[in-house]
């Protein structure tokens, strides 16, 4: 436990980093390797960009991984979707970088009591609203390139047309309307 009036840090306890002290002076912090981390593992090269993020709760602090690298926290992973809590004197491991957090009577962690927090489902269910408006996006661009696609492959475009016919009802039926209306145009020609 730290003294009053200090922040609450987090110390690096091994590596070319080791003793190094992070003091935390927001209530949702960053850790990673980009300059703009509060936590700045810069040479550990296992750490990514922005590795991890923390938020300060009563007595510790909310560990959350923002990407597929490993997080531990006391021995157990803390993921994109499973939060862990790190309380002061506990350590926590990022990429080869072992960090302890060390809390201040008058640090965020213990300022942020009686704040409600974001639980794992209720985090889950933020960004997943965020993911399906990134992947409507994507699909839209996609669909404005199809029409130049389609003409630039026509060939590939009706083979996959005829492929995806087998298998998507939907598409099977406008390909049996496509294919009827080509017959019909081809037997009026014929007449003629």
């Amino acid at each position: 436990m730290r003294s009053a009036g200090s922040p609450d840090v987090f110390i690096v306890l091994n590596g070319p980093q080791d003793g190094t002290e992070f003091p935390v002076g927001a209530s949702a912090i960053q850790i990673g390797q980009e300059g703009s981390c509060t936590v700045n593992l810069l040479l550990d090269q296992d750490v990514q960009p922005i590795h991890a993020t923390a938020t300060a709760m009563g007595k510790g602090y909310t560990i959350r991984a923002t990407t597929n690298s490993p997080v531990i926290v006391e021995g157990k992973k803390a993921t994109r979707f499973k939060s862990r809590v790190l309380g002061s004197g506990e350590i926590m491991r990022v990429g080869y970088t072992d960090l302890m957090l060390e809390c201040s009577p008058d640090g965020m962690s213990s300022r942020s009591q009686g704040i409600a927090l974001q639980n794992d489902f209720g985090w889950a269910a933020k960004n997943l609203v965020k993911i399906a408006f990134r992947i409507l996006e994507q699909l839209g661009r996609l669909m404005l390139l199809l029409p130049k696609f389609a003409m630039r492959h026509w060939f590939i475009t009706i083979i996959l047309i005829v492929i995806l016919a087998g298998y998507v009802p939907v598409i099977g039926n406008i390909f049996d309307q496509i294919v009827d209306r080509v017959k019909s145009i081809i037997a009026d020609a014929l007449r003629k």
